[in-house]
């Protein structure tokens, strides 16, 4: 999602490295704008869209808070005999096997009963992005990218023995997801 950033043009340059890894960030012909709080008469912060457009302001709005239309903040996840809601935000990556789609979070995994290309839809575009045609990961969970093999990269979550191939058709999506 971009946005106009209306402040000391210090601080724009600062928001904007603080951005460059996301899908947020400043571009003067965006149709909403973030305006510093100095600089808007009484407001605390504002953040200005035309009346008329209110559904890109919901669309904002949405992207702002990580999540899209319909797309969950909880996910049903079956670990042995139990179903368990997990958090997305805790989740690093889901993954096919042949046991089927599995959702990998710091401490367990467990079954998710979708299939890929229906989980990658409900999913929140801002966070998750698809790496390979058996792997979703969940971009603030990644801690390291190195490159691999054959044009691909290596994702690594942080938590030991938690690592993702990225396969080459995918590379320059990701690339381009996180700013590099």
């Amino acid at each position: 999602m971009r946005f106009r950033l209306i402040c000391d043009p210090a601080r724009r340059n600062l928001v904007g490295e603080l951005l460059s890894s996301r899908e947020l960030g400043p571009d003067d012909a965006a149709p909403f704008a973030i305006v510093e709080r100095d600089l808007v008469d009484g407001e605390p912060a504002a953040v200005v869209f035309d009346p008329t457009r209110l559904e890109a302001l919901v669309g904002f709005l949405d992207a702002v808070a990580g999540h899209g239309p319909g797309s969950p903040a909880t996910l049903a996840v079956r670990r042995g005999d139990r179903i368990e809601l997990v958090q997305l935000r805790l989740v690093l990556y889901f993954e096919t096997s042949e046991a089927g789609l599995l959702c990998y979070t710091a401490t367990s995994s467990g079954e998710v009963r979708e299939r890929l290309f229906e989980l990658e839809e409900r999913l929140p575009a801002a966070r998750f992005v698809r790496v390979s045609k058996s792997a979703i990961v969940n971009l603030a969970a990644v801690r390291e990218v190195h490159p691999w093999f054959g044009r691909r990269l290596l994702l690594r979550f942080g938590v030991e023995g938690r690592q993702v191939e990225v396969s080459k058709n995918y590379v320059r999506i990701l690339k381009e997801r996180l700013g590099l």
